[in-house]
């Protein structure tokens, strides 16, 4: 049941940002989004910053030429009955091939009223990359406090 809820989750998330549906997108994550990877951690604060955020996506999708996010439950812990816990792989690609290498990141959705939404993020993307996940204003704060 929880694997197909995160999967579920995964690609409707990845759907919102080919159809650039904003609203369905927003509604799937919590402020403060809390964002950590290898090389840093930051916060999410703002219904701005994650429009910023998803803007940001859809622009590395046009430049790269993604055509599809290809995302990939591997396992789920249940952490209580509204938290849940999922690592997954991610492959971009381009017409088949991948535009990056597949990397690993793990996803907490919290149940808030009736909605599943994301709480934290932590990513594999490399640093190359950190501009896709971590926004400049507040990164490194979450790492701070």
């Amino acid at each position: 049941m929880e694997v197909g809820l995160c999967q579920n989750w995964l690609d409707r998330v990845a759907d919102c940002v080919f159809a650039d549906d904003l609203d369905t997108w927003l509604d799937h994550f919590s402020l403060p989004l809390a964002i950590l990877s290898e090389f840093q951690a930051s916060r999410i604060e703002t219904v701005q910053g994650l429009t910023d955020k998803f803007e940001t996506w859809k622009r590395m999708f046009a430049a790269s030429g993604v055509t599809q996010l290809v995302r990939t439950v591997r396992r789920v812990i249940q952490a209580g009955d509204d938290r849940i816990v999922a690592l997954y792989d991610t492959d971009m690609l381009s017409d088949g091939k991948r535009t990056r290498p597949r990397f690993d990141s793990v996803l907490v959705l919290e149940l808030q009223g009736n909605q599943w939404r994301c709480t934290e993020l932590v990513t594999g993307l490399g640093a190359a990359d950190s501009y896709l996940v971590h926004d400049r204003q507040t990164r490194g704060m979450y790492a701070a406090e």
